[in-house]
């Protein structure tokens, strides 16, 4: 099971993808655990900052309201932290100022199995993705750049 705690104390039910922002916070997908969590590599203290341990679904809103279903790839860009949904399709944010989830890109199941992905380009959620798997943010583009797996394809998200 997930646990929150200092070291040893903490522990991940099946933590998949992993990124820092500048202050060298480090923020992991716990994929199985249905949660993202961050690491303070200071304290070495390990939180949970969305979704419920052992809860699957798919919300968006507010931390405490939220709720994920399989997040992967993680990507930061100073103000929001970025996450697929691998089985759902879609490209998440949570702005860090806000505390707030919203879907990006692509068209969930409400976090029901099985999900059908696709291929559409298009804006928000008339796109549609299949199985994206990875994320990062580039910098000197100013743009998300995201491996939408099944499809086999590079998607730029500005």
């Amino acid at each position: 099971n997930s646990v929150d705690g200092k070291g040893f104390d903490a522990s991940f039910k099946g933590p998949r993808h992993m990124t820092a922002d500048s202050t060298g916070l480090l923020y992991i997908a716990d994929s199985d655990g249905f949660t993202l969590r961050t690491y303070h590599t200071v304290t070495g203290y390990v939180d949970t900052i969305l979704g419920v341990a052992g809860m699957t679904g798919y919300v968006d809103g507010d931390l405490t309201m939220a709720r994920l279903a399989k997040p992967r790839g993680l990507a930061v860009d100073g103000t929001s932290l970025y996450f697929l949904e691998i089985e759902q399709h879609t490209l998440r944010q949570l702005d860090l100022a806000t505390q707030t989830v919203s879907t990006n890109l692509g068209q969930d199941c409400d976090g029901v199995l099985p999900c059908v992905g696709g291929y559409m380009e298009g804006t928000g959620t008339a796109a549609q993705l299949n199985g994206p798997l990875e994320l990062v943010y580039h910098y000197p583009g100013e743009a998300l750049f995201m491996l939408d797996s099944v499809n086999k394809v590079i998607r730029k998200i500005e």
